[in-house]
């Protein structure tokens, strides 16, 4: 019987020359690679009323890829959580990604972006620092 060059005393040596490594290194990198929010319903607003962001912001929620925001981007208030007031892209969308890929609104509190809020997931990610916003204009 023939073995391939993986079977047999081979596959034993190999194996324990890496010892528990592989799983050690796919366990921290699992660990540190997607975002997670905590639940935070949305209170919906009676209109949409758009406002356009006046200049870029860069934001990144912990756990998660950096994004930057356009400026003159168009921005749709839809709602208010716990967190502050929430803003759907109209003109894009804007997506949280770690290890998979959320699609996600923006948060603002005091003139800052706080935080992502997740539509489908229905839960609030905190931003890693926040970043001050300014609206140009809005109908």
């Amino acid at each position: 019987m023939r073995r391939g060059w993986l079977c047999g005393a081979r596959t034993v040596v190999i194996r324990l020359a890496l010892g528990p490594v592989p799983i050690l290194v796919a366990a921290l990198w699992a660990a540190g690679c997607d975002i997670s929010g905590q639940s935070s319903p949305l209170s919906a607003a009676p209109s949409e009323a758009t406002y356009v962001l006046a200049s870029a912001v860069k934001i990144r929620p912990i756990g998660g890829d950096s994004r930057e925001l356009r400026v003159n981007s168009v921005w749709a208030q839809v709602g208010t959580v716990a967190q502050g007031v929430v803003y759907k892209p109209r003109d894009t969308v804007l997506t949280a990604e770690g290890f998979d890929v959320h699609e996600a609104y923006i948060v603002v509190s005091n003139g800052s972006c706080v935080g992502m809020w997740l539509p489908h997931e229905k839960s609030f990610v905190p931003l890693s620092t926040a970043a001050p916003i300014q609206w140009s204009g809005g109908t």
